[in-house]
């Protein structure tokens, strides 16, 4: 299975993630106009890495002058993000988070959670570009992740889809050589009519949608650079060297023929309440 290594990359990752800054900026954009921020007593960031969304939703609380939410849980299976990610949030809001150390996919967390009683107000649970690294979406979300979730309260999660790094597969293909990316779900997986006939068992679909979120780059060496300061390489079955150049020189190819310079990405996203 393909294995990334985000912990390398806590320390330096917000600097260099600034595609997924403007997915989670979307989610809290999406959470503001569906719920009344006063009504929101717990906020589950799942998959939080250094809690790019939760800052930008307690960011949106300060701005209001609302009292913070009181519960805040952070969900991840790198303890380094969890430490970068908890020191941020008490030195920025003064916001003692719970940090849980799980594989988010793995049934047996959600336990620990009981779903808190609705007199407290609605609980968020968020996920930002976590899903695609998930065997089955739609099973994470009907299966698992709704345990956290009482009638009423949100789901919001957005994750990039299968059209995302073209770029980089034509390079791939350029060159023969095989593509050792994530293999990333096309958004019918999740949006689709079938999809959301499912979702709809359990959950009111509030709105959906795709957007770019893609950056521009200085340069195709730039393309690369990015993936690794990130962290989501693969832990094995790393690109050679000689690949390493190959797909390089493929990628300024692709940039002189006319390809923008830029990171690929495109998300899908999707807004639930728990019925």
């Amino acid at each position: 299975m393909y294995q990334p290594t985000f912990a390398k990359a806590a320390k330096d990752y917000e600097s260099h993630a600034l595609p997924q800054g403007r997915a989670a900026s979307r989610l809290v954009g999406q959470i503001m106009e569906t719920d009344d921020l006063k009504s929101i007593s717990s906020i589950i960031d799942i998959g939080c890495g250094t809690a790019l969304a939760v800052k930008q939703l307690l960011n949106k609380f300060r701005d209001k002058n609302i009292v913070f939410p009181a519960e805040c849980v952070l969900v991840d299976q790198e303890t380094l993000m969890l430490d970068v990610a908890s020191k941020s949030i008490r030195e920025i809001f003064n916001v003692e988070p719970k940090c849980v150390l799980t594989d988010a996919f793995d049934s047996k967390w959600t336990g620990f959670y009981q779903k808190h009683g609705q007199s407290l107000g609605r609980r968020v649970v968020i996920s930002s570009y976590l899903l695609q690294w998930s065997k089955n979406p739609l099973d994470v979300l009907i299966k698992i992740w709704i345990n956290l979730l009482n009638k009423g309260d949100l789901l919001v999660i957005s994750f990039p889809d299968s059209r995302s790094f073209e770029w980089l597969r034509r390079s791939h293909m350029l060159v023969g050589l095989k593509d050792k990316s994530l293999k990333l779900f096309d958004s019918e997986e999740l949006i689709g009519a079938n999809a959301i006939a499912r979702l709809s068992t359990c959950y009111q679909v509030v709105s959906c949608g795709q957007d770019n979120d893609s950056v521009v780059i200085k340069q195709p060496s730039d393309y690369l650079r990015h993936f690794s300061s990130i962290g989501s390489t693969p832990s094995f079955r790393r690109y050679s060297f000689r690949e390493v150049k190959l797909i390089l020189k493929a990628l300024s190819f692709l940039e002189k023929s006319g390809h923008p310079c830029m990171l690929d990405y495109y998300s899908t996203w999707l807004v639930l309440k728990r019925l």
